[in-house]
């Protein structure tokens, strides 16, 4: 029997907190001791002190395919690092054609199982592993195998698997085989991803011949003698969702979704009935791989009683991470940390835990992480828009000229001074992980190469880390440390007096990054400060600076974009009427409303409990409808058609800020602005915390505080209008 899983969701359950995560990177490596080996690491387990990575290599063979040798080496921790203890298991794969040995090795509680065509298990005696009675079994491939207590599940024979136990006379046997949905060939077929834990196991079926929606997943229930394993209904996922790999851990299991979606989770109850409870979502799962359908492959996610953690591509850093999920009292997860690799490398989707302990495969060995004993929560966002005549918590170092002044109908923090070097400090930023972003328009400069920037990790005038906008037309990315001045990376970048930039600058672990603009135009890696404060700099030059924000979080892309990705994710649409259309001058389509009555709202991005964002959109009118004084503009904190925030250009010359809560709409803020049907306009909203601020063409336009921060997805809106929409961005600053 097959079932549709309905979409009623217990979100109090799965609640996601979306804290700023922190960045861990790995503390140490484990290489292939075997330099004849690629040095890709295919599989990695861990188990307390003790790991073990798997390995491949090509070898001779007198046929038409080379044979494939794959080894699995057994290791020791020795503080951080881990000290190579001796080769476990090899074995030649002389099948031609069906690809190089299996993957999958698992270690729990003294007990290492290895799928490597055949599957190996060993048991640890006195510290010591040793193979176990009845170990090699099997000959099939396998790209998955978990194990729970002297109980194994080794996912095998074309998306199926065997359960295998070991008897009371210690000999491991296979007892019965579970298959899910035939995939209709066994050539090749080497198992799909499988959950175990207890009584219950779980088969996830990528693909099937009967007809069916792929991505189903089967369950199997230990019913004990004599029925065995019973296969209960097929779960069928809902309409634009997917059942990708799985894992199981105590009451409670996890199911790749597509990548946007985040991960499913489900709970068993009293009643023996596995319920979907909602996703596990991070920041920026709307910009995993493009056309990833089925979420992480075996082993791409582990859990255990305090933590969650999946792979997933990262595309600002353009590379695998790992996203940790730590559980909260209320039985919720919060996604509190984030492992990537210190070297710029890619982590790979075999994930291992221990306890605190993390191994996960990659490039040239596997990384090793540590997880702290407390997760805690990331210090909270600062921002001054230096609304008050003084500013308050900056400290300016001797040798500069700031005060607060007014600038139009905005204040500023003016540094005045042309004579030498100038800094102000935040005082309550020392953190280890930090960004700082800031309006700068220099104003003045005093001789050749002058500048202004900004500061992050500054502990005292002889060390931080500080970007360069230089009056000759370098951008620079450097670090002083113990008064040694060092360049990092450089970039041409043009250089005006009294034009505005949006720079900004980030440190995490390593990696540091400078963006202008939205853009990123910088990047290097060092680890000579590990802590400091954000600071406000300039050189022989005098300068404005506005709209600062210090975050413990680098950029996220929420959304971005593209001719693809306007396709591929569910937008949310409520009235309005949006095509993608091609007017011949464009060089990709635009994203068109053509709807010239009511409202029309287009909403994208994981809804998050944190409504913070910056929302960019090119955009111009089209065509008016009859109501009164038509509009179009972008919205955020968008939490439904009752409530949202937006920005709209209107056919009375106007400019509005104005936020809808039920059936009441507030302006929070009106300027004259006259608007050219037909002229393209660069929209830009942020939000942040309590403060918005709305510009047009890169200019600040209106300014606001709010006290409500609830709703969290960003978007596009009209209202009597046909509007053209292209280049859309939102980012998490």
């Amino acid at each position: 029997m097959k079932i549709l899983i309905g979409f009623a969701i217990a979100a109090i359950a799965a609640s996601v907190a979306h804290a700023r995560p922190v960045v861990i990177e790995h503390t140490s490596r484990i290489a292939i001791p075997d330099s004849s080996y690629y040095p890709f690491v295919w599989a990695v387990a861990i188990d307390t002190d003790d790991a073990v990575i798997m390995g491949t290599k090509e070898v001779p063979d007198p046929g038409s395919y080379p044979d494939s040798q794959t080894t699995s080496w057994l290791f020791k921790r020795n503080g951080s690092n881990w000290d190579f203890v001796r080769q476990l298991a090899t074995v030649i794969d002389g099948n031609e054609g069906d690809g190089v040995n299996s993957k999958g090795i698992h270690m729990r509680n003294g007990v290492a199982a290895l799928a490597m065509q055949p599957l190996y298990i060993f048991e640890r005696r006195n510290g010591e592993w040793v193979e176990g009675a009845g170990s090699p079994l099997f000959g099939d491939r396998g790209d998955e195998v978990w194990i729970q207590g002297y109980r194994i599940f080794f996912g095998e024979h074309c998306w199926g698997g065997t359960i295998i136990e070991r008897d009371a006379d210690t000999v491991w046997r296979g007892k019965q085989r579970l298959f899910g949905d035939f995939c209709g060939s066994t050539d090749g077929a080497s198992g799909g991803p499988v959950g175990l834990w207890n009584n219950w196991a779980v088969v996830s079926n990528l693909w099937n011949d009967e007809g069916l929606p792929p991505e189903t997943l089967s369950m199997f229930r230990n019913m004990g003698r004599p029925s065995g394993w019973v296969k209960q209904p097929v779960m069928i996922p809902p309409a634009g969702h997917s059942y990708g790999g799985t894992f199981m851990n105590n009451d409670e299991m996890y199911v790749a979704d597509i990548p946007y979606h985040g991960t499913w989770l489900f709970r068993r109850g009293t009643d023996d009935v596995w319920r979907e409870q909602g996703h596990l979502t991070s920041s920026g799962d709307y910009m995993t791989l493009s056309g990833f359908v089925s979420g992480p492959v075996a082993g791409g996610m582990v859990a255990t009683n305090a933590h969650f953690l999946r792979q997933v591509f990262d595309y600002d850093l353009q590379k695998s991470v790992v996203q940790v999920f730590q559980r909260n009292s209320s039985g919720g997860y919060e996604h509190r940390a984030t492992l990537v690799a210190g070297d710029g490398g890619s982590l790979g989707q075999r994930v291992a835990i221990s306890g605190r302990r993390v191994l996960v495969n990659g490039n040239d060995g596997a990384y090793y992480f540590t997880l702290p004993e407390t997760l805690a929560a990331s210090p909270a966002v600062i921002q001054d828009t230096f609304a008050t005549t003084t500013a308050t918590g900056w400290t300016p170092t001797a040798g500069g000229q700031f005060a607060v002044v007014q600038s139009g109908n905005t204040r500023v923090y003016r540094q005045s001074s042309t004579a030498g070097d100038a800094a102000s400090v935040l005082d309550a930023s020392d953190w280890t992980q930090q960004s700082i972003q800031a309006d700068v328009k220099p104003t003045a400069v005093n001789g050749s190469d002058r500048w202004v920037g900004l500061a992050t990790r500054r502990t005292d005038p002889s060390n931080y880390y500080y970007v360069t906008l230089r009056s000759s037309g370098i951008i620079a990315l450097k670090v002083l440390y113990r008064g040694q001045f060092v360049s990092l990376d450089t970039a041409t970048y043009p250089f005006a007096l009294n034009t505005t930039y949006r720079l900004r600058l980030e440190s995490f672990g390593t990696l540091h990054r400078v963006y202008v603009d939205g853009n990123l135009v910088l990047e290097a890696r060092n680890s000579d400060l590990k802590h400091g404060r954000a600071a406000l700099l300039t050189s022989r030059a005098a300068a404005d600076f506005d709209n600062v924000v210090v975050s413990p979080s680098g950029t996220t892309t929420e959304f971005l974009a593209s001719d693809s990705q306007f396709f591929s994710p569910p937008w949310e649409f409520t009235g309005g009427s949006w095509a993608w259309e091609n007017d011949g001058s464009a060089t990709q389509p635009i994203f068109v409303q053509s709807s010239l009555t009511g409202d029309g709202r287009a909403a994208i991005g994981p809804s998050t409990t944190n409504g913070d964002h910056i929302v960019e959109v090119r955009a111009r009118s089209r065509a008016f409808g009859t109501v009164p004084d038509p509009w179009f503009g972008i919205m955020t904190r968008y939490g439904g058609p009752t409530g949202y925030t937006y920005l709209s250009l209107r056919r009375s010359n106007v400019l509005t800020l104005r936020r809808v809560s039920g059936t009441q709409i507030e302006q929070l803020g009106a300027v004259p602005f006259t608007v050219t049907p037909g002229a393209w306009y660069r929209l830009r909203l942020e939000a942040v915390g309590t403060r918005l601020r709305a510009y047009v063409n890169g200019r600040l336009m209106i300014e606001a505080t709010v006290s409500s921060t609830s709703g969290a997805r960003s978007g596009l809106v009209t209202y009597g209008m046909s509007a053209e929409y292209d280049d859309y961005r939102a980012v998490r600053p």
